[in-house]
């Protein structure tokens, strides 16, 4: 996170990257009593100002708005839809990024995941390992299965085509879109996801967000 400010009577500007890619969320904060040293820190390490400003304020609101809702009818249908939307993205890509390594480099708890998919039958009537679509849908079933009969939304896996147009299809789902773009920025810059980072991660946008800064860091000239 970057923090630029012009002037001192100039507003300050935030610059940053915050999961997900939520729209148009306003954030109020009444200054403290040692607005001062703000500045002061401003002016000498503007880094260790933008650090404080993500802990201390941004944080909580993305913890607030990535927080697992109450569970069963407790939630509203709208609200389980986005949640679900959320958990998808973050299973497709995870799901993606695993299937495109070799066989002896995916984590153990990826390849049971897998084991427990149906093989789909191709158009010639053979069986095939199933895809990274046919996956998402079973782990979100095995997941979400009882609150969605709760909401009355159909099975998923009664129909493939209809949940990813719904669920991972970026058009509709914008946490498709940006789970995609921070997956290519841990790549590019040289790293990958943790063998340990399990699909039901409670935050996973900020994890990955956090590899992507410790590899930034690690880049950084010393002083």
């Amino acid at each position: 996170m970057k923090i630029k400010q012009r002037t001192k009577k100039s507003p300050l500007i935030f610059e940053g990257s915050f999961p997900p890619a939520f729209k148009k969320v306003k954030i109020e904060i009444s200054p403290p009593h040692d607005v001062l040293n703000w500045f002061e820190l401003l002016r000498i390490k503007p880094e260790e100002l933008g650090k404080l400003f993500r802990r201390d304020f941004v944080g909580p609101v993305i913890d607030h708005l990535l927080r697992k809702p109450a569970r069963g009818i407790h939630r509203g249908r709208e609200e389980f839809i986005s949640w679900v939307k959320y958990r998808a993205a973050f299973t497709y890509w995870f799901i993606t990024y695993w299937l495109n390594r070799p066989a002896r480099s995916q984590p153990r708890h990826f390849k049971d995941l897998v084991a427990e998919v149906p093989p789909r039958l191709s158009r010639s009537g053979k069986t095939k390992p199933p895809g990274t679509l046919e996956i998402t849908i079973h782990i979100m079933e095995k997941m979400f299965g009882k609150e969605r009969r709760s909401h009355g939304l159909k099975k998923w896996t009664d129909n493939p085509e209809s949940f990813r147009r719904t669920f991972v299809s970026a058009k509709n789902n914008e946490h498709i879109e940006w789970f995609r773009k921070r997956l290519r920025d841990l790549e590019q810059a040289g790293i990958g996801l943790p063998q340990n980072l399990l699909i039901t991660a409670e935050r996973p946008s900020e994890v990955i967000l956090g590899l992507i800064q410790l590899a930034h860091n690690k880049t950084l000239p010393t002083q």
